[in-house]
Formats: C-alpha cells, sequence, structure tokens
C-alpha cells in the first residue's frame, strides 16, 4: 500500500470508496445515495486523512485504507466549509444530528489511545484476493510501526469476516440506533 499524498490518488481513492459504498446500508441511512453525493462525502474523508498521514491506496488501486491516530485532529477552514455542505445539501440537519449522536454512542466504545480504521473499501474483482492479501500484510506491518493497537468498526458481516481473516477479534457490539444493522468493533493488538 502507498501512503495518498497527490489529488490524483485522492481522486482514485475517492472513487474507489464511492463504488465500494454504493448502496451500502451503513451509509444507505445517512442520505441518498447518489454518484455527487457519495463522491463528495468520501472525497472529503479521504482528505480528513491524507492531513492526518492516514490515508492508503494498494498497488492495484482496488483497496483504500483510511487509519490514523484516534488523537488525530484537522481542522482547517477548508474542512469545516465541506462539512457544513454535507449538512445542509447531502444529509440533512436531522440526519447530521443522528450521525453526531451515533459518533459519541460508538466513542463510548472506543478506547483513548491507538490507532483507528474509519473507512475501508475493496472493490470486487478478479484478483480480489490479491488486494485482501496487500491490506492484511499492511495491516501486520503498520501494527508493528505504530506499536499500538488498532481498532474500527464495521456494519458489514463480510468485511467483519475479513477483518478476523487479518487478524482482529471483536470485542464489543451494539444494535445500530437508527437502522436494521449491528456494529461490531474490532480491535488488533500491537504486533
Amino acid at each position: 500500500m502507498k501512503l495518498i499524498t497527490h489529488q490524483q490518488e485522492a481522486s482514485v481513492a475517492t472513487e474507489v470508496l464511492a463504488k465500494t459504498y454504493a448502496n451500502a446500508p451503513n451509509i444507505n441511512w445517512m442520505f441518498a445515495q447518489t454518484p455527487g453525493n457519495l463522491r463528495y462525502f468520501f472525497g472529503m474523508l479521504v482528505e480528513d486523512a491524507m492531513h492526518k498521514k492516514g490515508a492508503y491506496l494498494t498497488s492495484d488501486h482496488c483497496g483504500v485504507l483510511l487509519f490514523h491516530e484516534s488523537k488525530a485532529t484537522n481542522f482547517s477552514l477548508s474542512s469545516i466549509f465541506k462539512k457544513l455542505y454535507v449538512i445542509i445539501f447531502i444529509t440533512g440537519i436531522m440526519r447530521a444530528i443522528q450521525i453526531v449522536r451515533l459518533n459519541r454512542l460508538k466513542a463510548k466504545y472506543r478506547p483513548g489511545t491507538g490507532y483507528y480504521g474509519s473507512v475501508l473499501g475493496i472493490m470486487q474483482h478478479k484478483y480480489q484476493w490479491k488486494t485482501t492479501f496487500e491490506l492484511k500484510k499492511e495491516f501486520s506491518m503498520l501494527s508493528k510501526k505504530v506499536e499500538q493497537p488498532i481498532y474500527l468498526e464495521t456494519t458489514d458481516p463480510r468485511i467483519f469476516s475479513l477483518y478476523k481473516k487479518i487478524g482482529f477479534s471483536k470485542y464489543h457490539e451494539m444494535k445500530h440506533p437508527y437502522t436494521n444493522l449491528m456494529i461490531y468493533f474490532m480491535k488488533k493488538d500491537k504486533v
């Protein structure tokens, strides 16, 4: 995997995430999943992760990982305006309030230290196993490098199984308060 540092790579990563999460139930409840909405939303997340030095793209450009230190922040005027745009034009104010409440609820179960994988997207393609293997290798290398545990959540049973295969274990689960999904909290101990 390569750390995303250029706008061209960020555009590829945004496109991968927009396609991966098209019609995904964990995004579906938040806003209408038009291609434009998905690109804007994931473009904002990729840019935020880039500022935190935690946006990665697999060598085949079919996998994206947004991963950063739990306490990392990105405060800029640009990010504030992008978030306001999402609230006003994509999610709407009521959904934005629900998203904030959900994040506060999830924060109760997230440890305050370690690293956090906020988004993982893998395109379905002929050689998907290569992308998965690269992610497994990268998670192991990142775990060694940072010498801290890595935490993440998922609502997708397929991704839950993938995380288990690459060394994560479930430490908590809860029912999603706004849609019929389970949220699985997972951890990979430092190596």
